[in-house]
């Protein structure tokens, strides 16, 4: 009997169906091993062959403990969603939607999607990190970069290995301690949902690995540094682990070093790696195993770049990536949460389970036209698509630019420039922000809506920047967006860049007050929903107020969670007591126990009496996600911000770096505020409403009045800033003012942010409407056109005032909304005078003929002139 064959049978005795192909690569990988230990054997030594055989059927039998494990999350991920589609038969598609994306109308559990509880896990352990980091004054030296060298060593060798009399040692140690507890808590989570990770002692950081300088390197170059050897012959950046996951054989040919090396790199400049669906071939197997056809692969270690040391790690990372190693700590964390996410709702392999989920309701439906027209596939599937990364990640697009960047860069940092050019008053665009989060605090609290307005004003005035307020902002995970720096996601696609152009990118929305403004606003409206929590943990579920009650419900928190809720410690500050997810892992063990218990026999027949400790963890992950996204959510629609269902509608499903998938987004930029404003903002109020008892229709006239008072106030602040007369409601001609209007309803109700592009001097000045809808850079391609037409008809004027016009439309940090008076007076007014003459007396008379209004300072008196 061959060796195949002997795997073959001694499998089948285990009860494990084996293929012959994953007998033949035990085979490989029990001869690769022999192989090893016989050229490290001495001379005098023998091999242990049996020991050896007793390891790989140990880990046999582990693998076929895993499988089972596997299976067994698969068939309760499985019988969960296939139960959330029966409860709801006449609108599965509905149904599957709240599953992936969240929708309202489904009260239990319609907003504790994927998409949430991704948000609220990345958030809620990088909150735990920046906290830890903040209580021992860490922080800036954690972002700053400076120490990123110590900080691999130490997190690599051990902090054993320092010397700590070296300036900037002991912090690096202390960082490292940090990062890491984070990172145990991360890798845990994901081996509770069925990945097989060991705790790996010399490991600092999911590693980055930049697309973009992988293929500038070179294929042949990169494999070398790889590869690169010392004297001895020994590898000098890797460990001899890299390759215990390596097979002997290929397609039936050795399967040398460099073809290993070799894949690796084909895998990372892919951008599969990017991804969090399992598609990665080479690295984490975040996402578990599939089934028998594994089994094999998982004699291997989970990672396969494994670095010798910490300085070749840290010398790789400086190499080919453009991330400090903060970056890549909270990239890490963000990429786990969205993997875990992902993993406690479709299993071990969501991509396949989502698609499985998609075949089955069509089948069950397949007589019942009516319900099976709701499960509208596409839409379905882009939505899945923003929540694996799929439309994320950067893959293998042509380089461009000497090989610097390619399309996806390109398109990203066009997009950065516009924002930075069009957005200096965002902040002021924003006020209509106060009216959507009055209204979200009076349809989803027991305050009227003067209380609620009076709320929403107060959290501009309060300061939340001291170190106890930061701190409880960290905790209750809404303070992390400033330290994440991903403001602009309010805007357009959330592909923001590393680099120069991704600092710049920041810094402006800081100069501009967007990121006080944001912080402000989500930390006001958390802390009043966490201290509302807080109150009401003497009351049992049932007397908590109705419309905080029902969207409790909406995040699947029910009378039992609300008991393990209101034994929870409660966090003092500032004379309130706040609930904070963090508080579940101090509830004592006898109530988890309980719980734990009760959730674990929900779908069983057969009862259990007990649970182990992996449920009871899994138990408190899910109290703690509930209530994190319950805090998460509420801020990100109160303050309308773009999540994976805004963001399948704006990017279409599409890729970064193909051409479709760039001019989408080109002409998506600016648009995410009026999409949320209707997804989030008008749908959940009017739902909301009308589940309380209350009109859905007046309630949804209400957000609408109040938004647009509050693009009135919006546009009239920016009028006085620019030394204009505010706009007349009524003018003693025609009475109402419907221009004025059109103009505070497109502000504030529903154009928002992008009003400031629809209004703006510089943009609307001969732009046709479909240019104007076609967004800052299709608008700014056809002023190009425009001006190189009259540059070949010999029009030098028109050539001269136009390209003025378009340098100043298009330069970053000139608009904003506290300089640009100033500018205009000092500079651009004259220039442009200067450029076309008579043109500042024309912008006074259109100025005054299609909005009545006038200049306090007439530019064309005032203005300097060159």
């Amino acid at each position: 009997m061959s060796c195949v064959d002997e795997v073959l049978e001694a499998a089948k005795r285990a009860g494990i169906n084996l293929g012959a192909d994953e007998a033949q690569e035990i085979v490989a990988i029990l001869e690769k091993k022999l192989a090893k230990k016989m050229a490290n054997a001495g001379a005098d030594q023998n091999l242990d062959l049996f020991n050896l055989a007793k390891e790989i059927a140990k880990q046999a039998r582990i693998n076929a403990a895993i499988m089972r494990k596997t299976r067994l999350l698969n068939m309760r991920a499985y019988t969960k969603i296939m139960t959330k589609l029966k409860d709801n038969p006449d609108n599965p598609g509905q149904a599957l939607e709240a599953i992936l994306t969240g929708d309202i109308r489904v009260i239990s559990d319609g907003l504790g999607s994927v998409d949430r509880r991704q948000q609220a896990i990345s958030l809620e352990y990088a909150g735990q990190l920046v906290a830890a980091l903040r209580k021992k004054d860490l922080e800036n030296l954690f972002k700053s970069g400076d120490l990123d060298e110590l900080i691999y060593k130490a997190m690599f060798d051990g902090p054993d290995s320092m010397d700590l009399s070296v300036a900037g040692a002991k912090e690096a140690v202390e960082i490292a301690e940090v990062v890491q507890k984070v990172q145990k808590q991360l890798l845990k989570r994901k081996n509770r949902n069925g990945a097989v990770i060991g705790e790996l002692k010399n490991y600092v950081v999911r590693q980055g690995h930049d697309p973009i300088m992988l293929r500038k390197e070179g294929k042949d170059n990169w494999v070398n540094y790889m590869l690169e050897q010392d004297g001895s012959g020994s590898y000098i950046r890797l460990s001899e682990q890299t390759f215990e996951s390596k097979s002997q054989f290929k397609d039936g040919v050795e399967y040398t070093d460099q073809d290993f090396i070799g894949d690796i790199y084909d895998n990372l400049v892919s951008g599969q790696h990017q991804k969090v669906d399992g598609t990665d071939k080479m690295g984490d197997q975040l996402l578990g195993f599939t089934g028998p056809s594994n089994l094999a692969k998982k004699l291997s270690t989970s990672r396969v770049i494994h670095f010798k040391d910490g300085q070749a790690a840290f010398d790789y990372a400086s190499k080919f990536t453009r991330q400090k190693f903060s970056e890549s700590v909270v990239n890490g964390i963000i990429h786990d949460g969205q993997s875990i996410g992902l993993m406690e709702t479709f299993g071990t392999n969501p991509k396949a389970m989502f698609d499985r989920i998609l075949q089955d309701a069509q089948k069950i439906n397949k007589t019942n036209f009516k319900a099976k027209d709701t499960i509208k596939i596409k839409r379905l599937e882009n939505q899945f698509k923003e929540l694996d990364g799929t439309t994320r990640a950067r893959g293998s697009g042509r380089l461009l630019l000497g090989g610097t960047v390619d399309f996806a860069g390109i398109g990203a940092a066009w997009r950065m420039l516009q924002n930075m050019a069009k957005l200096g008053a965002a902040t002021i665009s924003s006020f209509s922000d106060i009216a959507t989060k009055a209204s979200f605090i009076n349809s989803r609290t027991d305050r009227n809506i003067f209380t609620s307005y009076a709320k929403a004003f107060s959290d501009i005035f309060r300061n939340y920047s001291g170190k106890e307020q930061k701190q409880l902002a960290y905790l209750l995970n809404v303070g992390v967006e400033n330290f994440l720096g991903d403001v602009h996601s309010r805007f357009g696609a959330n592909d923001s860049l590393p680099g120069m152009m991704g600092k710049m990118h920041q810094m402006f929305f800081r100069l501009n007050g967007m990121t006080w403004w944001n912080n402000a606003q989500k930390t006001g409206l958390a802390r009043m929903i966490s201290a509302d929590l807080a109150s009401y943990t003497n009351r049992a579920f049932d007397s908590i107020p109705t419309k905080t009650r029902l969207n409790l419900q909406r995040y699947g928190i029910n009378a039992e969670d609300w008991a393990v809720y209101s034994s929870m410690e409660k966090k003092a500050l500032d004379g309130n007591d706040y609930l904070v997810p963090s508080a579940v892992d101090d509830v004592d063990a006898s109530i988890l126990q309980a719980g734990a218990l009760r959730e674990a026999n929900l779908t069983r027949k057969r009862k259990l009496k007990k649970v182990t400790d992996v449920e009871i963890q899994r138990y408190k992950d899910n109290l703690r996600t509930k209530l994190s996204s319950y805090l998460t959510d509420a801020a990100d629609t109160a303050i309308p911000t773009p999540g994976a269902k805004e963001r399948a509608i704006m990017n279409m499903g599409t890729e970064r770096g193909t051409v479709l998938g760039e001019a989408i987004r080109a002409i998506m930029q600016l648009k995410g505020f009026p999409i949320t404003y209707v997804t989030k903002g008008m749908s959940q109020q009017y739902h909301a409403k009308k589940q309380a008892g209350e009109s859905g229709i007046y309630g949804l006239a209400q957000m609408m009045v109040g938004t647009t008072v509050m693009g009135y106030l919006s546009m009239t602040t920016k009028d006085i800033l620019k030394g204009k007369s505010p706009a007349e409601v009524y003018d003693d001609r025609e009475g109402f003012n419907y221009r004025t209007f059109v103009r505070a309803f497109t502000q504030g109700g529903g154009a928002g942010i992008y009003g400031d592009f629809v209004f703006g001097e510089f943009n609307r000045f001969g732009r046709s409407p479909l240019e104007t809808f076609a967004g800052p850079t299709f608008g700014t391609a056809a002023d190009a056109l425009k001006l190189w037409s009259s540059l070949l008809e010999g029009k030098t004027d028109q050539v001269t005032k136009n390209g003025f016009r378009m340098i100043v439309s298009n330069t970053p940090f000139i608009n904003l909304f506290y300089t640009k008076t100033a500018l205009d007076y000092l500079f651009l007014y004259g220039m442009m005078e200067k450029t076309n003459p008579g043109y500042l007396k024309r912008m006074e008379r259109k100025i005054e003929r299609e909005t009545d209004q006038e200049y306090y300072i007439p530019p064309s008196r005032s203005a300097v002139r060159f």
